[in-house]
C-alpha cells in the first residue's frame, strides 16, 4: 500500500470519530467600530484616553451539543479595532494623524467570564495616517489587533436554559493626537470596538450510531478495494 492509500485509509478512520467544535461570535453593539466621545487635550499633543465596553457572546446551550459528545473546553479570541475622524486646519504640509491602542503593557486587555483569565493587548507599532496637507478632513484606515486563543475553564460557559450569554469586558487605553508645523489642531474623534469569538470544545463520548460504523466501514473498505486494484494493475 503506497503512501497515497495509506493516507486515504488514515482519513477514513478520522472521518468515523467527526469533530463537533462549535463557535459562536458576539461584536460590540451596532457593529464592529463604536463611537465614543472625542478626546480633549492641549493643541497639538497626543493624548490618551480610556474605554470600557461589553461584547457578549451566547452560551453553549443544549441543542449545540450532538448526540455522543460532551462539553470538554472552551477557548476564546478577542479581537479590538479603531479608527480616527480628523479635520485638519493647517495651513502646511506633513500633518500625521496618530491614533488606535496605546503600546504600553497592561493598559489594554480583555477580561472573560472567569475574571482570572484576560488578554493583554500591545499594538505592534502606533498607528498613523498621513502625511497630509491642509487644510483636509477624511477618516483613517483601520487599526485591528487580535489575541488569542484563551483558554479558560468551562465554568459559566454551558446554559441549560438556552438563552444566557457571556459577558466580555474590554478595557482599553487609546491614544488621539495630529502632529505637523501648527499646533491650533484638534485632537482626532477616535472610534473602537471589538468582535469575541468563542469556541466550545466537544469530546466524542458516546458509541456513534450503527450508520457511522457502516459508513466507515464501506470507506475502509473502498480504500482496500483501491489498493487491491493498483496492486493487481
Amino acid at each position: 500500500m503506497n503512501k497515497k492509500i495509506l493516507s486515504l485509509a488514515v482519513l477514513a478512520a478520522v472521518a468515523i470519530g467527526a469533530q463537533a467544535d462549535v463557535t459562536k461570535t458576539g461584536t460590540t453593539p451596532s457593529g464592529f467600530i463604536i463611537p465614543t466621545s472625542p478626546f480633549v487635550g492641549a493643541p497639538g499633543t497626543q493624548v490618551v484616553g480610556a474605554l470600557t465596553y461589553t461584547v457578549l457572546v451566547n452560551d453553549l446551550y443544549p441543542a449545540d451539543i450532538p448526540v455522543g459528545f460532551t462539553f470538554s473546553g472552551v477557548q476564546y479570541t478577542v479581537t479590538v479595532g479603531s479608527y480616527a475622524n480628523y479635520v485638519i486646519v493647517g495651513p502646511g504640509t506633513g500633518y500625521v494623524v496618530n491614533f488606535g491602542l496605546s503600546q504600553t503593557a497592561g493598559e489594554t486587555f480583555a477580561v472573560g467570564p472567569n475574571s482570572a483569565t484576560h488578554q493583554d493587548f500591545v499594538a505592534p507599532l502606533p498607528s498613523q495616517a498621513g502625511p497630509f496637507t491642509a487644510p483636509t478632513s477624511g477618516t483613517t484606515g483601520q487599526q485591528v489587533v487580535a489575541k488569542g486563543p484563551v483558554v479558560d475553564v468551562t465554568t459559566g460557559y454551558f446554559d441549560a436554559g438556552g438563552t444566557l450569554k457571556r459577558t466580555f469586558t474590554i478595557t482599553t487605553k487609546t491614544v488621539s493626537g495630529i502632529t505637523g508645523p501648527a499646533t491650533n489642531e484638534t485632537q482626532p474623534d477616535v472610534f473602537q470596538g471589538a468582535t469575541v469569538s468563542v469556541t466550545y470544545l466537544l469530546t466524542q463520548t458516546g458509541v456513534p450510531e450503527a450508520g457511522t460504523y457502516a459508513a466507515g466501514a464501506m470507506l475502509l473498505a473502498g480504500v482496500g478495494f483501491v489498493a487491491r486494484r493498483r496492486m493487481i494493475a
